[in-house]
């Protein structure tokens, strides 16, 4: 079924990475389709050279993935996209949440307030 629709206030091309403490990408089904922007892995591979809080949930890991940023890392994920992930070199955990460094992951939005939770942890650090 459809989601939200909703209106872009600014384009991964203009923003500036370095303005931003924390980065959260949320599920569903757009991941599959941002992936792919250039500017947007840009922004992510910041945040991982910055060792910033990253936030990932359900099929999220996949602009992660596409940034190249999975290798050696514990993530948490919607369970069908466990093989994309491991590919990826990142290592599954069937678990609610996962905290590997500045990356918290969940599978799914019924996770919301446990990953949250965590994830307010790293940007109050």
């Amino acid at each position: 079924r459809r989601g939200y629709n909703a209106e872009a206030e600014v384009a991964f091309a203009d923003i500036d990475p370095a303005d931003y403490d924390g980065l959260v990408i949320p599920g569903g089904r757009a991941p599959e389709s941002i992936r792919y922007d250039s500017d947007l892995q840009h922004i992510v591979q910041h945040f991982f050279d910055e060792e910033k809080p990253v936030a990932v949930t359900c099929h999220g890991p996949q602009v992660l993935s596409e940034s190249g940023v999975l290798e050696g890392r514990e993530i948490t994920c919607w369970p069908t996209m466990r093989a994309d992930f491991e590919q990826a070199g990142a290592e599954y955990q069937d678990e609610t949440v996962v905290v590997d460094n500045n990356l918290v992951s969940a599978p799914s939005w019924a996770e919301n307030g446990v990953w949250m939770e965590r994830y307010i942890e790293l940007l109050n650090n």
